[in-house]
């Protein structure tokens, strides 16, 4: 046995006792995927009981959307090893051409969210597990946690466009008591499994709507009718994010906040616009009337993420992908 290999599985057996849903996952990733063994041992070194706390968070999750079936919990798992490594043969295809493999939105609507089956059972167990192992998405539920759920005020809605799996709408109601939330989704799929989710989270029919729109379009909501917008991980699906983002400065009350990310130079199974720079996010985020309070730079490479130098030194690198993510507020 390698000694990182060693050192990995004294780490697991050492977080069981209190992390045991993050003990789990690891323990089936790298027993489905060996190759992920690096991949969760960076992620422990990087985060520690940070990690391993919000890791039993997501596997309760998954449970509850696998109805506990363990062979479900392994297929998830699968799901997102899947992802990772079509992530990686689509990368080193852009690399190569400058080009994401979509280029037109309806296509990709096609193929991905029209499947039901797809959404449901690969798409989002996928991004859930990302959460748990991909430093991009574990940080954009850190700046959720820490930058924007505290500037969530304790009533009015709460509008996710892009719902998902519904987990940062879910978390944003359960913090807070007295708001409301609309889920709003181009897939059905998506909408059935943000349902669950936020029944896990035990919010009542009472307290959310659940709307499939498409943000390409006009939403149907009223001006200024949200408090609060959460639009992550979806700027780059769409042909023409400027327009999405005055559309979602549109429905953003004055005083509100909104939560917002995209990924840079970044492929997956659906992207479809490139964005080159982080900068470039920042200026169509201005122009749609919006003002930059907070983000976060996280570049999807090895290396020290602690070390701001050397953060700031991967994302200006243009073959490194990078995920954006920030908190803005009406101008």
């Amino acid at each position: 046995m390698k000694h990182g290999e060693d050192n990995l599985t004294s780490m697991v057996a050492a977080a069981a006792t209190d992390h045991p849903g993050a003990a789990r996952a690891i323990d089936r990733l790298i027993t489905i995927a060996p190759m992920f063994r690096s991949a969760a041992r960076d992620m422990l070194r990087a985060y520690g009981t940070t990690f391993l706390r919000r890791a039993d968070d997501r596997v309760a999750e998954i449970d509850f959307l696998c109805d506990g079936d363990a062979e479900r919990f392994d297929e998830a798992v699968r799901a997102y090893v899947r992802f990772c490594m079509e992530f990686a043969r689509k990368q080193a295809e852009f690399l190569r051409t400058g080009r994401y493999s979509f280029q037109d939105f309806d296509e990709m609507c096609a193929e991905l969210y029209d499947d039901n089956d797809a959404v449901q059972n690969f798409y989002l167990f996928a991004l859930l597990f990302s959460f748990i192992f991909s430093p991009n998405y574990y940080e954009f539920y850190d700046f959720f946690e820490t930058e924007f759920l505290p500037h969530v005020h304790d009533t009015g809605c709460v509008c996710e466009i892009g719902c998902g799996h519904g987990v940062y709408l879910g978390k944003t109601l359960a913090a807070h008591h007295s708001t409301t939330g609309v889920a709003i989704d181009i897939s059905p799929a998506a909408l059935e499994v943000a349902q669950r989710m936020l029944g896990y989270y035990q919010i009542g029919s009472q307290r959310v709507e659940f709307a499939q729109d498409d943000l390409r379009h006009r939403l149907r909501r009223d001006d200024g009718c949200a408090q609060a917008v959460i639009c992550c991980e979806v700027l780059e699906h769409l042909p023409d994010p400027q327009r999405a983002l005055h559309e979602l400065r549109r429905i953003l009350g004055e005083g509100g906040t909104a939560l917002l990310s995209a990924a840079i130079r970044m492929e997956s199974v659906d992207h479809l616009y490139v964005f080159r720079t982080h900068d470039e996010v920042i200026e169509m985020i201005e122009k749609a009337g919006l003002r930059l309070e907070a983000s976060r730079v996280i570049p999807l490479a090895k290396g020290n993420m602690q070390d701001e130098e050397e953060r700031r030194r991967l994302a200006e690198d243009p073959r490194v992908p990078v995920g954006f993510i920030c908190r803005a507020s009406p101008k």
